[in-house]
Order: structure tokens, then C-alpha cells, then sequence
């Protein structure tokens, strides 16, 4: 009764309903492209496999601040499937983007993500963080990711031993944060039209590294006050340069290019553009042209 042929016919019709589970092949498989309306790929669809329970719900009960310190795994032999919480293959998440994607966005803790060596092919963001706490993204290791982007964070970030390998974007840009501390990090990848790092607004912190082969190895912008220490480089066609009121203080360390700021910078200030500290660009007073004037008789000033 499940197919019929009507009388004096050729077509078979399979009853309407007759078709359970029960009567298809465990073996066979339906291409995801044949589901709703077609817009879904097989990649897409598998990103629901493990998912436990209602997934609005699973959305909805995602803690929206911390409650405790963290710390999260990245390795190369990891999975995103993972709970992140172990140094292991079987532990640790295989993206440095899942992990971030594990953090509140109100942190009060102390939250960190340790990265195994290894190569990462992702840009890593780190935006709109805010609260008491702090985020740490640390490399065991040399660390490759393709560049990093920190904006609008109102937290302490570190970052520390990661290396940016693009060649077509700003290696590391740090937009309008309110601290953000770059240690021990490298932008070398040759790339003449691109900057290392860019600090648009905010205050950052670079001490070691190197940051080389770029257009402008450091860059500070729209009054981002930057501190460099230690910092080394060569190749680029500018080592450090502040414009639009920002300003780059600290020490000149290793940094060389073509035109390099860094050169007679020993610890003063460099403010170009809309504000020059003094035309020296520097807080030394060696070597400087002079002129004074005496008056003849006795002035009194107020």
C-alpha cells in the first residue's frame, strides 16, 4: 500500500506519509545544500555538530562578565570543539580567535590565553573589553599569527611574543584603547607600504621586539600617547613618527631606518604635525644653536 500504480498506468506514486527514519539507510547521506533554502553549505551545517541543548538558549546563558581569573590553551593540535581549559590536544582550543571569542566582555578577573608555538593563519581581535580585570595573550614559543587588532578595550591587554607575519595590513593596530602593552612582539615580514604598528588614540606601551621592513615602523596618531623601550628594527622608511598631537616618549633603543626619529631620541618626546615639543624633537639640550640677549640697564619684570 506504500506505492501505488494507478490502473492502466505507468507511474508508481509512493503514498503520501509512507516514508519513516526507520526506512532509510544509515548509510546514506543528504547534501546539505537540499535543506531549507539552499543557501546552507556542508561546512555550515557541520558547525552544529556536538551542540547539547537549544542553541538560543546556550547563547542567551553565556556568562556576560567573569566571575573568577581564567585561562585558556591554544595549540596547533588542539580543536575549537574543546573546552579550552588544558594543555593538552584533547583540552586546548585550535584558534586564538575561539578562545577571545570565550571571554566576557566585562572582565574583572584576570584572563589569559597561553599560545603553543605554532603557526596561526588569523587575524586576532581584541575589542570592546571593559571592567576591572585584565587580558593576557601570551606566546610559548614563536607565535605566527597574520596581524592583531585591539580597539576600543578600556582594560589592561598585554600582549606578549607575538610575532604579525602580513604583509598587506598594519601588523599590529592598536585603536583608541585605553592601555595596551605590545612585549616582546615582531613585525619584520617585508611590506613597504605598511606600517609595524599603529596606535590611533589611547596610550600603548612597546618595550622589545622588532619592527622592520615597513613603510613607518611605529606610528602614533590623533594624540595616542605611546611609550617605546628597547625597541629594535631596521629596513623601514620612517623608525618612529607622531603626528596629529601624539606623542612618543622612552628610549631610542635598536630602531633604524631611513629617516629615524629614534636617532636623537634618548628619552625625550617626539610630537610632529600639529605639535612640535621643540624643534630639536627631543628633551637634550647638546649641540643646539643659541641666541641671547642683554639688557643695558636694569629690568624689572612683574
Amino acid at each position: 500500500g506504500d506505492i501505488t500504480i494507478p490502473a492502466g498506468g505507468g507511474a508508481a506514486a509512493i503514498t503520501a506519509g509512507a516514508i519513516v527514519d526507520a526506512d532509510i539507510n544509515s548509510a546514506a547521506q543528504i547534501n546539505a545544500t537540499k535543506i531549507g533554502t539552499a543557501g546552507i553549505t556542508n561546512t555550515e551545517f557541520g558547525y552544529l555538530d556536538g551542540v547539547t541543548g537549544n542553541i538560543q538558549t546556550q547563547l542567551n546563558n553565556r556568562p556576560q562578565q567573569t566571575t573568577a581569573d581564567l585561562t585558556y590553551y591554544v595549540r596547533t593540535d588542539g580543536n575549537d570543539a574543546n573546552n579550552g581549559l588544558a594543555n593538552t590536544a584533547a583540552g586546548a582550543f585550535k584558534t586564538i580567535a575561539k578562545a577571545i571569542s570565550m571571554i566576557p566582555q566585562n572582565v574583572n578577573h584576570a584572563v589569559t590565553v597561553n599560545v603553543a608555538a605554532g603557526t596561526y593563519a588569523e587575524t586576532v581581535s581584541l575589542k570592546g573589553f571593559s571592567g576591572g580585570g585584565t587580558i593576557a595573550l601570551n606566546a610559548s614559543g614563536t607565535v605566527n599569527i597574520t596581524r592583531l587588532i585591539a580597539q576600543n578595550n578600556t582594560i589592561q591587554i598585554t600582549i606578549t611574543g607575538i610575532t604579525a607575519t602580513t604583509t598587506t595590513e598594519t601588523a599590529f593596530e592598536l585603536d583608541t584603547n585605553t592601555w595596551v602593552w605590545l612585549q616582546n612582539c615582531n613585525a619584520t615580514a617585508s611590506a613597504s607600504t605598511q606600517y609595524g604598528v599603529m596606535v590611533y588614540g589611547g596610550a600603548a606601551v612597546i618595550s622589545g621586539g622588532m619592527y622592520s621592513n615597513k613603510t613607518t615602523s611605529i606610528w602614533a596618531r590623533s594624540t595616542a600617547n605611546v611609550f617605546v623601550v628597547g625597541v629594535g628594527g631596521s629596513g623601514s622608511g620612517y623608525g618612529y613618527i607622531a603626528t596629529e598631537g601624539a606623542k612618543i616618549g622612552g628610549s631610542a633603543g635598536g630602531m633604524s631606518a631611513t629617516v629615524s626619529i629614534s636617532s636623537s631620541q634618548t628619552g625625550g618626546i617626539v610630537a610632529l604635525g600639529d605639535g612640535v615639543v621643540n624643534p630639536w624633537g627631543d628633551n637634550t639640550r647638546n649641540n643646539r644653536s643659541v641666541a641671547s640677549a642683554t639688557p643695558s640697564a636694569t629690568q624689572s619684570v612683574p
